[in-house]
């Protein structure tokens, strides 16, 4: 079931899916950012202005990865 949530920025209505719920999005009224919760009807803003730098964010941190012989 999709999220109805206000940007914590502009305050316009938003529906966000299942799937990009506690994930990084833009606003489409301001273009600003932030990140629904994944089990409320609320929203963190990020201070990020580009796409760019918003796919820095959402990078999984580097994961180590052990061979053993």
């Amino acid at each position: 079931m999709p999220l109805y949530m206000l940007c914590p920025h502009c305050e316009h209505p938003q529906i966000v899916p299942v799937r990009r719920r506690g994930r990084p999005q833009f606003c489409r009224q301001c273009g600003r950012a932030y990140v629904p919760s994944k089990i409320r009807e609320q929203a963190q803003p990020l201070p990020i202005s580009s796409i760019s730098e918003m796919q820095e964010y959402a990078r999984p941190a580097e994961t180590r990865v052990f061979v053993l012989d």
